[in-house]
């Protein structure tokens, strides 16, 4: 437990091969983990250990699916398995032992000394635009440090994690993509793999952002058949609120002055040729706005192109720690 009483918890995420090697990034300590990563049993657990060797705890930790690393994408061919979990730690504890199925597989150790870093970059007045956040940072003992940042607009109450873990000492955020306030604070995280050091920036606002509109469907630079209706279906959602908004929802095609639907489904009906299909969402005031491109033919006529719309996957990401957490 932290003084005030909290639970620390290390994150942990690496890979489990085939033969039972282990590789793992640097994790970091954190008070909230989310309910998902703290499931059931599993083969692979953490024992905890204080400086004497006395046993402090065991905890399964998650493994996906086997995903294989595509030597096409400049991967080995191997296949591995993803480990996730969140570890309650204990503040005596000293070393990590990994085991599966009983079996020791990896080990890491705490050091005595934390990271340190400072801010360099210093918010003035109210933010926009893209700006590069700037610190320093190093470890007393030589150890290797990774950073990131995490994000608030209501004053530290709620907190979402901005880009992914790395030795870099700076990142480009792009204000005008965040939820806006007047309470807003940038946190630096730096960790050695379990030792955690965080820096609160000093606040800062940020103006308060339209509706996001969301075209889903169709697809930009989709070719559509002109016997055929036009799917509409999109949404709008408000970043500070953090809610979906489905009921401000207008369409509009070309240069019509009148929605042509309203609401987040609909369909239309088009002539042959290039069309603009725009999404008006939320109030006057916050309105967002959408737009997607699209070519509708005549049936029976040459078959459309393959436009490249369908969702991809890279092999080389599976278990690769690309992840959406909540806190971080």
């Amino acid at each position: 437990m932290m003084p005030n009483g909290r639970t620390q918890y290390l994150r942990v995420r690496g890979r489990l091969y085939p033969d039972r090697q282990m590789t793992l990034r640097l994790g970091y300590l954190t008070e909230t983990p989310p309910w998902s990563d703290r499931e059931g049993d599993s083969p692979l657990r953490a024992e905890i250990f204080d400086d004497a060797g006395a046993p402090l705890g065991s905890y399964p930790l998650r493994l996906s699916l086997f995903c294989l690393e595509s030597a096409e994408h400049g991967g080995s061919g191997h296949t591995f398995r993803s480990v996730r979990g969140f570890v309650p730690f204990h503040p005596r504890a000293r070393r990590v032992v990994f085991s599966y199925r009983g079996q020791p597989l990896h080990e890491i150790s705490r050091s005595e000394a934390r990271p340190r870093t400072e801010w360099t970059w210093q918010p003035a007045g109210e933010l926009t635009g893209a700006q590069t956040i700037t610190w320093r940072g190093e470890h007393p003992n030589g150890l290797p440090v990774e950073y990131f940042l995490r994000y608030s607009w209501d004053g530290g109450r709620s907190w979402s994690r901005l880009g992914i873990a790395s030795d870099a000492l700076s990142q480009v955020v792009d204000f005008d993509q965040l939820p806006g306030g007047e309470r807003c604070l940038l946190l630096l995280v730096a960790t050695d793999g379990i030792n955690t050091t965080i820096v609160p920036s000093e606040p800062f606002s940020l103006p308060l952002k339209p509706c996001a509109a969301l075209i889903l469907q169709p697809l930009d630079g989709g070719w559509y058949a002109a016997d055929q209706p036009v799917l509409l279906q999109g949404q709008g959602f408000w970043r500070e609120a953090n809610r979906p908004e489905w009921q401000q929802l207008a369409w509009y095609c070309d240069a019509e002055n009148e929605p042509v639907a309203r609401g987040g489904l609909g369909q239309l009906h088009l002539p042959p040729g290039e069309h603009t299909v725009t999404l008006l969402a939320g109030s006057e005031a916050f309105q967002g706005s959408a737009a997607v491109t699209i070519t509708v033919v005549d049936a029976g006529s040459e078959p459309a192109p393959d436009t490249g719309s369908g969702p991809t996957t890279n092999p080389n990401e599976c278990g690769s720690g690309r992840e959406h957490h909540p806190h971080g």
